[in-house]
């Protein structure tokens, strides 16, 4: 059993209950590396909710200096959803470090996903990145990399010599790479006045931006209802639905993670100074919340 080195609060659902942890091994990855891409290969018997404020995934690298990006897509059909919305049998979620964005992921207890790790600079993924929202393929390419999977994850001998000398997949994702070059950036979730016009699988990922500059009030959350022209109810429920979380227990983790961030790189040597950047009134009550996702105290993150 592997565990991706991401800094992503997951939570498990099962049998009506919710565990959250960032230790317990709730998942299982099978990795395989063939540079300049990793293949990660992931199941649980569980339901899995996965968040990450930002993207980082290089462990002790900034996400400033990480040029990491991961795609993410089912190796089977189920309803895999990405940012609030769920993929189709020719999509794929894309993530960049550079692009800074927030994102979020929901897998069906027993479904196996893949995960492809690379590097990249490029200005037009992070803008893909940035827009969060599913990525469109050729559906035969993914479906190559699907069938793909299965052989250069399996352990058996015979399997393995083929494995080193073909290395399949390899250029099917670089080929990938290279066509989403080209590829016009998923449109961006607009806001509008009076009643949205927007899709519903737009609601979400502009709901999820929106939350990033979260003051923890109602009326934030009565605000970005307002704008998507929902109820506040309707907003709470998709949330629920797709995320797994409330909006405001999501806006809560992006706070956590940002004030960890803040600590972990020095950007401030006052806890309480890095609070108050963030809105946080609640230093105690937060501290608490801080330690049970974390495993440790605001305080301790900054004796690093």
């Amino acid at each position: 059993m592997r565990n991706l080195n991401a800094d992503v609060y997951l939570g498990r659902c099962h049998k009506n209950t919710t565990v959250n942890s960032l230790t317990a091994p709730i998942y299982q990855f099978d990795e395989l590396q063939r540079m300049p891409v990793t293949f990660y290969l992931a199941s649980s018997p569980d339901q899995i909710y996965g968040f990450a404020h930002s993207f980082n995934i290089v462990p002790n690298v900034s996400a400033a200096e990480d040029k990491s990006a991961l795609l993410m897509f089912p190796l089977e059909a189920g309803s895999f959803i990405f940012n609030g919305v769920t993929l189709n049998a020719n999509q794929m979620g894309l993530v960049t470090s550079h692009s800074g964005s927030a994102y979020c992921f929901q897998v069906p207890p027993d479904t196996r996903w893949m995960m492809i790790r690379f590097e990249t600079t490029s200005r037009h993924l992070n803008l893909i990145s940035a827009s969060m929202m599913p990525i469109e393929v050729k559906e035969n390419q993914l479906n190559k990399i699907r069938l793909i999977a299965h052989s250069i994850l399996d352990d058996s001998d015979s399997n393995k010599g083929y494995i080193e000398e073909k290395k399949p997949g390899l250029e099917i994702v670089l080929q990938l790479l290279k066509e989403l070059e080209s590829t016009a950036p998923p449109l961006r979730p607009q806001q509008n006045q009076g009643r949205s016009r927007l899709p519903r699988k737009h609601i979400l990922p502009f709901a999820i931006k929106a939350l990033k500059n979260f003051t923890q009030n109602t009326g934030s959350i009565n605000s970005i209802a307002s704008t998507l022209g929902v109820s506040t109810r309707t907003l709470n429920n998709m949330f629920y639905e797709r995320v797994g979380l409330a909006p405001k227990q999501y806006a809560m983790l992006i706070k956590l993670y940002a004030l960890r961030d803040i600590l972990l790189n020095k950007e401030s040597y006052s806890i309480t100074d890095a609070a108050l950047a963030l809105n946080i009134t609640d230093l105690g009550r937060f501290s608490a919340r801080y330690k049970s996702l974390f495993g440790e105290y605001p305080s301790d993150t900054l004796k690093r």
